[in-house]
């Protein structure tokens, strides 16, 4: 996957076993374990959100 492919919300990738979640925040390309901490999903199932000053990844249940 190469950053130009990335579209407006987070996209899944696998890197050495390990599930991502890889998005582009804020015109920067970032890549978080594709687990919620709180619900158990994948972050890849989330959406991009206007946080304020700041866009940030929601997981799909919050």
């Amino acid at each position: 996957m190469y950053a130009d492919d990335l579209g407006d919300g987070p996209a899944q990738a696998t890197l050495c076993e390990v599930q991502l979640a890889i998005v582009r925040l804020d015109g920067e390309v970032r890549a978080f374990n594709d687990l919620c901490p709180h619900r158990g999903t994948a972050l890849s199932l989330g959406s991009v959100v206007d946080g304020g000053s700041c866009q940030e990844l929601r997981c799909p249940y919050h």
